[in-house]
């Protein structure tokens, strides 16, 4: 069953197109097909997922609150994003990391607080696992990059 248009339309404004989404977010989540064929259930788990970027909730507790079991959960994001929904938080929460680095200048322990990672170490684990470089190196390169563009 289709998504309705007023809902696809909302996901692409305020969720997965932000002004600093765009069309790399949204194949870095590997999205599989078109916004309008998600399910809304999926929609709203995506809503979740960025309304809590730093305290993020166990699955049964999201699913619980979105009104569908952690199995459909799972078939779900498969279908949509071929990965499972720990998989696609994840995805989200390094994004929004990766865009803090880009734009601040806030220390690294503080932008693994705010995409939901306690320790810094396992941030910078996983971020390195996700984008094969350093928060840190990150940063400095995207720093680079935009200092010569002013």
């Amino acid at each position: 069953m289709p998504v309705d248009p007023a809902i696809a339309q909302n996901v692409r404004r305020h969720v997965l197109l932000k002004p600093e989404r765009s069309e790399t977010f949204i194949a870095s989540i590997g999205l599989q097909g078109s916004i309008e064929d998600l399910d809304p259930r999926l929609v709203r788990y995506i809503q979740v997922i960025e309304q809590t970027l730093s305290t993020p909730r166990p699955l049964p507790m999201v699913c619980a609150g979105i009104a569908v079991s952690p199995r459909t959960l799972s078939r779900l994001t498969h279908a949509a994003f071929n990965c499972a929904p720990g998989k696609l938080s994840a995805r989200i929460r390094l994004d929004h990391a990766a865009g803090l680095l880009r734009s601040t200048s806030r220390q690294l322990s503080d932008i693994s607080d705010a995409s939901g990672y306690r320790s810094t170490a396992h941030f910078s684990d996983a971020f390195y696992q996700r984008l094969r470089i350093r928060p840190g190196r990150y940063r400095a390169t995207h720093k680079a990059v935009s200092d010569r563009e002013i």
